[in-house]
């Protein structure tokens, strides 16, 4: 019963839809209906502008750290209580209640939750997709390449099974909302591939 009250208290936590509030309140539109439909930071940068947008990554960012922070106070015995309660949250972020199940990518939430748990990850994730960005200049192909290697990357450093199946969940919740969103940037742009088999290096 703990570990439900655990998952359900971080899943309404990352459920809390700070790109659309804001961008409602600073510019009164919603933002799951403009630019890319996609409720984070980025797309609140690009329809709203700095501040609004500083405020919504402070916010995603901060949901995923409290979650860890809560499940380390509620559940102090349980060493996988954590990375429960972050994929709670990141499941929040994507596909919130409040939004009838829409929401943003994942990627700032989960940020925020590795911050916490184990910040030395981040130094190779972030280049990572830095690197992949810059090999294939495709913002969605390379953030499924990151998310596919993320178990690989915190099973390693952390040398532990626990965290990569953590991997496991973080990159298929992330991963998911990218093949979503780069079908439909696809389906709204004709010069854009799809995500087959063909657009992904080494593949079929």
């Amino acid at each position: 019963m703990e570990y439900l009250r655990l998952m359900l208290g971080s899943y309404l936590l990352g459920a809390t839809p700070f790109a659309y509030l804001v961008a409602r309140f600073f510019r009164g539109v919603d933002i799951r209906r403009v630019g890319s439909r996609n409720a984070g930071a980025t797309n609140v940068l690009r329809q709203a502008g700095f501040g609004p947008a500083l405020i919504t990554g402070i916010g995603d960012v901060g949901k995923g750290a409290l979650a860890v922070w809560w499940a380390g106070v509620y559940l102090t015995d349980v060493s996988v209580a954590p990375l429960l309660a972050l994929t709670a949250a990141m499941i929040g972020h994507n596909w919130s209640v409040w939004l009838r199940f829409e929401g943003g990518g994942g990627a700032a939430t989960f940020f925020g939750g590795m911050l916490s748990i184990a910040w030395g990850t981040l130094l190779y994730l972030v280049p990572l997709w830095a690197l992949s960005y810059r090999l294939t200049r495709h913002k969605y192909l390379s953030s499924v390449l990151t998310c596919g290697a993320i178990p690989v990357v915190l099973g390693t450093y952390l040398n532990s099974w626990q965290h990569f199946y953590f991997g496991v969940a973080a990159g298929c919740v992330m991963g998911s909302k990218q093949v979503l969103a780069w079908m439909r940037a696809a389906s709204r742009s004709p010069g854009l591939p799809p995500p087959t088999a063909r657009t992904i290096p080494g593949a079929g």
